[in-house]
């Protein structure tokens, strides 16, 4: 039953992250739009730039989360694991991408019904089996490296 209180954990930090990314993604657009910032010709991108600064908060807020809470390996050393973080990151953004386009584009599935379908399958069957087993293993601890 141990790893079914390390899976909720893992799953609060997920969706704190994404709570984090959302806000952050909509201060930003909500700041570009109403000229606070005056870029003008940055304004029709503020929906990409937003969204690349709120998953790029929420993606430490996870990192951090798990390190310290979820998978408790703050003892391991730092640069390996954000290392293997971005790694994992990379990949999972690849395949939100991919599976929002086969849904969306391709099926003609609700944008939204399909990349909460795809935060969610790809969080559950990719970075989670990937955190536990590979990022925040806990094997490298700082003495070793």
């Amino acid at each position: 039953m141990k790893w079914v209180f390390k899976f909720s954990k893992a799953q609060v930090s997920s969706l704190i992250a994404s709570g984090v990314d959302l806000g952050f993604y909509t201060i930003w657009f909500e700041l570009w739009t109403r000229g606070v910032f005056d870029v003008p010709f940055l304004v029709i991108h503020a929906a990409t730039i937003g969204t690349g600064f709120g998953a790029f908060m929420g993606a430490v807020v996870n990192f951090l989360m798990n390190r310290h809470w979820s998978f408790q390996v703050a003892h391991v050393r730092f640069t390996h694991q954000a290392l293997k973080y971005i790694l994992v990151s990379s990949v999972s953004l690849i395949l939100n991408v991919i599976l929002v386009y086969l849904l969306h584009e391709r099926m003609q599935w609700f944008f939204i019904w399909a990349r909460i379908f795809s935060g969610v399958s790809v969080g559950i069957l990719f970075n989670y089996p990937l955190h536990r087993y590979f990022v925040f293993t806990g094997q490298l601890k700082e003495t070793q490296a």
